[in-house]
């Protein structure tokens, strides 16, 4: 009976050990007993710190998805704003969803399927590979001058429009068609009739008057308002409004610079008005009378020059140079030398034609202008077969000597009206369509790095700007990452570009680096095309053995295309 009792009381102890391990209450996960997700693994029990360690573990993921974000963007490899803005989303989603997990190890699942997702966006990087023959020397906006020296411009300065197939409202598109999309400007509105006489008589727009004297407008355009895009900045965030561009055109313009490209907006198609006044200022020489608006030798008389005189100040000359034969071409279709032999610039005595041409007789004036004289303008309408009329015709062919006076850049017609807002007068009128041609380009420059690189020699100021990496500053989809003279450069995407996030560009400028390099050797060109190590290549006729035309039967017509096949020997 006594061992009964005893092995009893030891069953009992036995148990009340068991239970207590098996209850994790006050002696937890001993021996093997541990908890997951709050619950003992071996016996089922609530762990009571399940809540405190949950929000410890959720902190815990939270630092662990920022740590790891952080540790991609310092380790030097470059990544484009599409793929940062994915980066960030990713994490933000991470730790929302961390926020809501009930367990930790759906926190731990989360942390781990979001680094996997993070590795996944940033080995997304598409790479075009390509080449030049010489890379540019000089990609200022106001003073390039090749082609190569261009080729920035069409990833790194957005102009205020530019042309692409046009959409429907499904977002198709339509076969055919194009349109403009605004860029750098919102907007572009024509307010020539917005105007009054005071504003035309100032800017020098001719126009009508009514029998009350009240201004007749113009028909055609000549007063633009540009709308600038808020969104525009430099690459490094710096803004870009409207003092950028009033800054930066007068730079273009500036009369001591003498920029190369100055005449994009002192003459063709959107000269500004009082640009080439402005871009002179200061200047003396000789210049052609009908740049100077004389229309006539008469009108150029009537203000004081002569023919033939002793003052080389007032002298008409006769000046017969490439820039005279450059302005015969425009009006006549045939420069200097074609004229010097056309029939019609044959000089007629008494009706009857002679040998001598007119441009053929005073040919010195080729090499050097020479005083205009009177027999030179009788000779001119002795050329009856041309039906000539000297005193009209004549000023393309006649300089004289000119001093610009100083001036102003408020006499240039381009006014700021606003922070984000421009007023463009032109010179002479342009339709809309045209308008938009001339601004699918831009001229802003960073001033900062403008001025720092500015020199002078003697009286003439240039600027370094635009001449190596340091020196160029982005505003478009792409920004110069490295340059490298005579080994190439790469660009990347410009996270700073307003297009990232403007909601009208999605899916456009997805190659996120351009790498270029130097190479002249077409059998290299080609070799590493095959390789696959260039993108695309030029052949030559060497380098294209064999020619097939396919014929391909379309709505009844047949059309021969040919088709290259490549073939190396």
């Amino acid at each position: 009976m006594k061992k009964i009792k005893l092995l009893a009381v030891v069953l009992a102890v036995l148990l009340l050990c068991t239970v207590g391990l098996a209850g994790c209450v006050k002696d937890p996960c001993k021996e093997g007993h541990t908890y997951v997700d709050g619950v003992c693994s071996v016996c089922g029990e609530p762990d009571p710190d399940f809540a405190t360690n949950l929000a410890t573990a959720k902190t815990t993921a939270g630092t662990a998805i920022d740590n790891y974000l952080a540790a991609k963007l310092a380790n030097g490899d470059y990544y484009s704003p599409v793929q940062k803005a994915e980066m960030n989303t990713l994490v933000a989603d991470a730790k929302a969803d961390v926020a809501t997990a009930t367990t930790t190890t759906g926190i731990n699942t989360i942390v781990a399927e979001g680094k996997t997702a993070m590795d996944a966006i940033v080995s997304a990087t598409y790479t075009e590979d390509t080449y030049m023959g010489a890379l540019p020397t000089n990609f200022n906006p106001h003073t390039w001058e090749t082609d190569a020296d261009n080729l920035f411009a069409g990833y790194c300065e957005p102009g205020f429009v530019d042309i692409g197939m046009a959409v429907d409202k499904d977002g198709k598109v339509i076969d055919g068609e194009y349109a403009w999309y605004y860029e750098m400007a919102t907007a572009i509105t024509d307010i020539t009739d917005e105007q009054d006489k005071a504003f035309f008589d100032k800017w020098g727009i001719e126009y009508d008057e009514d029998e009350e004297g009240n201004p007749v407008l113009p028909e055609e355009l000549y007063v633009y308002k540009l709308t600038l895009n808020p969104l525009a900045c430099w690459e490094d965030g710096t803004p870009i409004n409207a003092d950028t561009y009033m800054y930066s055109m007068q730079q273009y313009l500036n009369p001591a610079m003498k920029n190369y490209r100055a005449n994009n907006y002192w003459g063709g198609s959107t000269a500004i008005a009082g640009a080439y006044e402005y871009y002179m200022a200061g200047s003396s020489g000789l210049f052609n009378i009908s740049e100077l608006g004389f229309e006539s030798i008469t009108a150029a008389k009537a203000a004081g020059y002569v023919l033939g005189g002793d003052d080389a100040t007032k002298t008409l000359m006769l000046d017969l140079g490439k820039d005279t034969s450059a302005r015969l071409d425009d009006a006549f279709g045939a420069d200097v030398a074609f004229l010097a032999t056309y029939a019609g610039f044959k000089i007629y005595e008494d009706g009857v034609a002679t040998d001598v041409n007119w441009f053929k007789k005073y040919e010195a004036a080729i090499a050097n202008p020479i005083p205009l004289t009177q027999e030179m303008i009788d000779d001119y309408n002795k050329c009856t077969a041309w039906k000539p009329d000297a005193d009209k015709e004549l000023p393309l062919m006649v300089t004289a000597h000119y001093t610009f006076p100083q001036v102003n850049f408020d006499t240039v017609g381009l006014v700021k009206t606003g922070e984000y807002e421009l007023v463009y007068v032109n010179a002479n009128p342009v339709t809309m369509f045209y308008f938009q041609i001339g601004m699918s380009s831009n001229w802003i420059v960073y001033e900062d790095i403008y001025e720092a690189q500015k020199e002078t020699t003697d009286t003439l100021v240039t600027t370094k700007y635009g001449t190596t990496k340091d020196t160029y500053v982005s505003f478009g989809p792409y920004k110069l990452a490295s340059f490298e003279d005579d080994k190439g450069f790469t660009l990347v995407q410009n996270e700073k570009w307003f297009g990232w996030t403007d909601g009208k560009h999605n899916n456009q400028y997805q190659t996120t680096h351009i790498k270029c390099q130097v190479l002249s050797d077409q059998n290299t060109i080609l070799q590493m095309f095959e390789k696959g190590e260039l993108y695309g290549t030029a052949l030559t006729a060497d380098d294209v053995k064999v020619r097939l035309f396919f014929t391909i039967v379309e709505d009844n017509h047949n059309l021969h295309i040919p088709f290259l096949l490549q073939h190396r020997s």
